[in-house]
C-alpha cells in the first residue's frame, strides 16, 4: 500500500526506475534485492563525494603559477614568498616585477597575465588561440 507522504516525512517505500519505463518498481523493504540496490547506490554516492572532496582539497594547494611554462617549483615558491596574493602580482608594474624577481621570470609572468582575460564572473581565462 502506498500513501501520499508529506515533504518532511520519510517515504515508506523506495521507488526504482528503469530506463524507458516511467512507472517505478517497488520492492519489499526487507527484500535482499532492495538492500543490494541500496548498498550499490550508497557506495556510488560515497565514491562520488569522496572523489569531489579529494579533488577540492588538492585544488586548495594549487596555484595559477603551477600551469605557467617556465615557472618551476622553486621559482613558484620564491614568488609566493615575496608576493602573497596573485592579484597583487597581476597589478604589479613591469619595473617592480623585474626588480622583485628578475627580467626572465618577470617577462614570463607578464606574457602569461597578458594572455588572460577576466570574464563577467571575475574569473580569468586563457584568451590565446589554440590550434586544433
Amino acid at each position: 500500500m502506498l500513501r501520499d507522504v508529506c515533504a518532511h516525512e520519510t517515504p515508506l517505500l523506495e521507488e526504482i526506475y528503469t530506463p524507458g519505463d516511467p512507472v517505478p518498481l517497488y520492492l519489499d523493504k526487507n527484500s535482499p534485492v532492495l538492500r543490494l540496490l541500496q548498498q550499490i547506490r550508497n557506495e556510488a554516492h560515497r565514491f562520488g563525494v569522496s572523489f569531489h572532496r579529494r579533488k577540492r582539497e588538492l585544488s586548495l594547494f594549487e596555484s595559477e603559477l603551477d600551469g605557467i611554462e617556465g615557472i618551476g617549483a622553486i621559482t613558484r615558491e620564491r614568488i609566493l614568498s615575496r608576493v602573497k596574493d596573485l592579484k597583487l602580482l597581476r597589478e604589479m608594474s613591469e619595473a617592480d616585477m623585474i626588480k622583485l624577481m628578475g627580467k626572465k621570470t618577470a617577462h614570463i609572468l607578464l606574457n602569461h597575465f597578458k594572455n588572460k582575460v577576466k570574464n563577467q564572473d571575475g574569473i580569468f581565462k586563457d584568451c590565446r588561440k589554440t590550434s586544433r
